[in-house]
């Protein structure tokens, strides 16, 4: 998005260019929790769902993240254990469907194990 004025060499950035540069990570990180979705769901609908809230509530809870991240000393902690529950759940579940014979963690198990450390 440049707009060329007073010839060739000089180019100005348009406005909307800082709106296009927040609305493109926003987008990165709400597709970036599809695998993480995944994890806990296969119904497509709830993913997509899922990921349309996330947009748009997604700037807000970056306001209120950094105004309380000084108090969340243990954020990485529950981070850590939550995606890495999420992870082992992705490589479980594909695994089972090369060999059934591997173990499938169930939803409500997964949900539960995610939720544990946030409470």
């Amino acid at each position: 998005m440049v707009i060329r004025s007073g010839g060739p060499a000089r180019g100005d950035r348009a406005p909307g260019w800082p709106c296009w540069r927040f609305l493109s990570v926003d987008l990165v990180f709400a597709l970036d929790s599809v695998p993480a979705i995944f994890g806990i769901t296969q119904n497509l609908y709830l993913v997509l769902c899922t990921n349309a809230f996330a947009l748009l509530g997604l700037r807000a809870l970056y306001f209120v993240l950094a105004a309380l991240l000084d108090r969340l000393v243990h954020l990485h902690y529950g981070l850590s254990i939550v995606l890495g529950l999420v992870g082992v759940k992705l490589v479980l579940h594909y695994l089972h469907s090369l060999r059934p014979a591997v173990p499938e963690i169930p939803t409500w198990l997964s949900l539960v194990l995610t939720d544990w450390p946030s409470s």
